[in-house]
């Protein structure tokens, strides 16, 4: 509670954010809410048990979400939210939350890549090559105030090892910090994975080029 980091949320709209009070705690005397002493809080070598007396490092729930749920291949059902710490008041997460839910459209141009647009699993933009002799792939992100640019990821599949050389608006951006990648090798071949530091509101042209 004295860091200067606090946990957020971020939750896809129409999720509800309720009392946690399932079961109700089984030892009222001891705790007002549900009290577990179970691994990582504690070392003991189980997946959830209560606590029952304060003779370990416990973990207690306040609230518990409701989130979304859209369904999946079966019988499954899906839902995500971001998780995660910040010195950031709750002003500026709104951007993040923005970026995410909202995330600005990304138009391609030329027809040697595809876009299977944002995941939001992911946190990432998808493209795909679909020209092996293509060299380079220009797209904009169609970002404003309600969508913004926030530090997006863009997975581009099938690009090969060939390690990329980033534009922003006709500028070079060098490797490091704030533009850094890596590859995933596949079956289907050589994958590439961009991180890019940078945040707009308005639109902003990408040129990666091998």
């Amino acid at each position: 509670m004295k860091s200067k980091y606090r946990p957020f949320y971020i939750y896809p709209p129409g999720s509800k954010i309720l009392p946690y009070g399932a079961p109700a705690e089984l030892r009222p005397e001891f705790s007002h809410f549900p009290t577990w002493n179970h691994w990582p809080v504690d070392m003991a070598p189980s997946d959830g048990r209560y606590a029952l007396a304060a003779d370990r490092f416990s973990s207690s729930a306040v609230t518990s979400p409701e989130p979304v749920w859209t369904s999946g291949p079966g019988p499954s059902q899906n839902t995500d939210f971001l998780i995660g710490l910040t010195s950031k008041p709750a002003s500026e997460l709104a951007a993040v939350g923005r970026s995410w839910l909202q995330a600005p459209k990304l138009s391609l141009s030329g027809s040697a890549f595809a876009t299977q647009g944002y995941d939001r699993t992911q946190r990432a933009y998808v493209l795909a090559r679909r020209d092996a002799a293509a060299e380079q792939v220009d797209f904009v992100f169609e970002a404003s105030e309600s969508s913004p640019v926030l530090n997006p990821a863009i997975v581009i599949e099938r690009w090969g090892e060939s390690d990329p050389v980033l534009a922003i608006d006709g500028k070079a951006v060098a490797a490091g910090a704030g533009f850094r990648f890596g590859h995933v090798d596949r079956i289907e071949g050589t994958d590439l994975v961009l991180f890019v530091r940078h945040q707009s509101t308005r639109p902003l042209r990408f040129t990666i080029s091998r």
